[in-house]
């Protein structure tokens, strides 16, 4: 689990509406008893949570809406592109649409390139 310094932090920023969400915990497994140490640093209106993927893997951290926590699990059970599941995820971290437009940009160019090299004659 994180220092309780980061735990503070993120649950102040979701708080205070920098971003819908914070995961603090990405892809761990065993965080059973993690929810209860993710709850004492929850500032009023925020959810703890813990969800557990169907690979058995967890993601924990906070949230401002019951929504954001049923689209995370949505996110990481359902089959989509890549691409698509970055975005949203974007989205829930609290960033723009312009910047993740820009990444999505400059990884759909990274990605030609290197297709476009690939295809070179040596």
């Amino acid at each position: 689990m994180p220092s309780d310094d980061l735990l503070r932090e993120q649950s102040y920023l979701v708080a205070k509406g920098v971003r819908p969400l914070a995961l603090v915990v990405e892809g761990r497994s065993s965080l059973a008893s993690g929810l209860a140490h993710l709850e004492r640093f929850s500032l009023d209106g925020n959810l703890a949570f813990v969800i557990e993927n169907e690979a058995g893997d967890a993601d924990a951290g906070y949230a401002r809406a019951g929504w954001v926590v049923h689209l995370l699990y949505w996110l990481r059970n359902t089959e989509i592109p890549q691409e698509r599941r970055a975005q949203i995820l974007g989205l829930l971290l609290g960033y723009s649409a312009d910047e993740i437009g820009r990444f999505s940009d400059a990884d759909a160019g990274t990605r030609y390139l290197q297709a476009r090299l690939r295809c070179t004659p040596n």
